[in-house]
């Protein structure tokens, strides 16, 4: 028993030795998400590539509602056949925006992904620089730390290269 309690201590001992010399650094990712430049111009290109059909989905929407109204506010001095066209029409309009913004949401999400797994796979070319530069022997998220000495956080220097 006093051989294991002896051999445990000199591990614990050589663990903590080891331990002090390991050279580690900390990047915010919601930061790097939301700041870096190559974030911003995925964003501003997904903006502009999906404005014109954002434009199309509202003014569709807004046609919608209009002929909504027109059937609320003047059901009463319509015809039965002029009611049923305009509840046709509407009905045929919610179906296609409907579509509309399903189709925009799902292409959305898809460009989305493909922009974030742009921005990974460019920020773990730029961490594993950062730690082949800096000799460090490991690079984590600060996404559940407590605290976070600013000696050890990588994030600016991250920004500055994700250009």
């Amino acid at each position: 028993m006093k051989r294991l309690l002896v051999l445990l201590t000199t591990f614990l001992f050589a663990c903590n030795v080891y331990a002090a010399e390991l050279k580690v650094g900390v990047i915010n990712l919601d930061e790097v998400l939301q700041k870096s430049t190559l974030a911003m111009q995925l964003n501003a290109k997904i903006s502009n590539d999906f404005k014109p059909r954002q434009d199309a989905l509202n003014e569709a929407q807004k046609k919608l509602q209009d002929n909504i109204d027109q059937l609320t506010y003047t059901a009463y001095k319509l015809t039965p056949e002029e009611r049923n066209t305009l509840q046709t029409n509407i009905n045929t309009q919610r179906t296609d925006v409907e579509k509309m913004n399903l189709a925009l949401q799902n292409d959305l999400q898809a460009a989305q992904r493909q922009g974030v797994q742009t921005l990974l796979t460019k920020l773990n070319s730029v961490v594993q620089k950062i730690a082949k530069d800096g000799q460090y022997d490991m690079i984590t998220s600060s996404a559940n730390m407590l605290y976070l000495n600013n000696s050890i956080n990588l994030t600016p220097q991250v920004l500055d290269q994700l250009k």
